[in-house]
């Protein structure tokens, strides 16, 4: 199964910035696949809306990021920076 930021194509450690970025360039993709009548393009371009609300969104990304080390099995520690434009601390 793919993580959240495999479906989107951003890094881990991406900021808000860069993972709207990559979300806009796969989603122009998908809908391009989409007008051309590809079944597995609806399907996908769900999933990139669902992985960018959650990633952009710094308390469900950080929950997400947790479950996602628990999962593995490693423990996770939060390096990014925090955005500047946003009024909420990124969880611990």
């Amino acid at each position: 199964m793919m993580t959240l930021y495999e479906i989107i194509g951003a890094s881990h450690y991406a900021s808000t910035e860069e993972i709207e970025a990559a979300f806009s360039k796969k989603l122009a993709e998908f809908s391009l696949l989409h007008a051309l009548g590809s079944e597995k393009a609806a399907p996908m371009i769900n999933e990139l809306k669902n992985a960018k609300k959650v990633l952009t969104d710094p308390v469900k990304r950080a929950e997400y990021d947790r479950t996602l080390s628990a999962e593995k099995g490693t423990v996770h520690v939060d390096l990014r920076k925090p955005d500047r434009t946003e009024n909420r601390p990124i969880s611990p």
